[in-house]
């Protein structure tokens, strides 16, 4: 754990303490991100009291990729034991990124065109209806034969399951 929790969808990492007290992270390009954490030791000081970022005072709980992946930098994290109100960090909260309205309604537009473009004499909903005549009649043989065959099989099973409830009492 490295202090960054990552949001899914988004460009945004929310805080929290880091397992370890130093760290340092190649990004390529010759741009290093270093993680530090100070104020205890990391299995009892779990709560971010003040974080830096770049050397300045950071009072969010949160960051973006640009703040520091995208050129590196550093994180200076201070714990502590307890949980205060004290510290520099507020509660501040990345805001949250709907999906546009405009977005939705070009995918339902798209989606009921093609809905409507296939030919209305074979697709109604998602059910192919039958052609002819004889294929409705065959497909309304099959569905008779079908449960001819389950129901006595079913009440079987039922017949079957009751009874090793019942300890094979009938």
């Amino acid at each position: 754990m490295m202090g960054l929790f990552p949001l899914p969808a988004q460009t945004t990492f929310l805080m929290h303490s880091p397992w370890f007290e130093h760290l340092s992270i190649d990004l390529g390009s010759g741009k290093r991100l270093v993680i530090n954490s100070t104020g205890g030791d990391n299995d009892t000081s779990i709560h971010v009291q003040s974080l830096k970022v770049n050397g300045q005072e950071w009072h969010r709980f949160w960051l973006r990729w640009n703040d520091i992946f995208a050129d590196g930098g550093t994180l200076g994290f201070e714990l502590c034991q307890i949980a205060t109100t004290n510290g520099s960090m507020q509660k501040t909260y990345p805001r949250a990124r709907p999906v546009s309205l405009l977005l939705r309604q070009r995918i339902y537009k798209s989606a009921y065109r093609r809905w409507r473009s296939a030919p209305p004499a074979t697709w109604q909903g998602l059910a192919i209806t039958p052609k002819t005549r004889e294929e409705r009649d065959r497909r309304r043989w099959y569905l008779l034969l079908s449960l001819l065959i389950l129901l006595p099989i079913v009440a079987l099973g039922i017949y079957i399951f009751r009874r090793s409830r019942m300890g094979g009492q009938a």
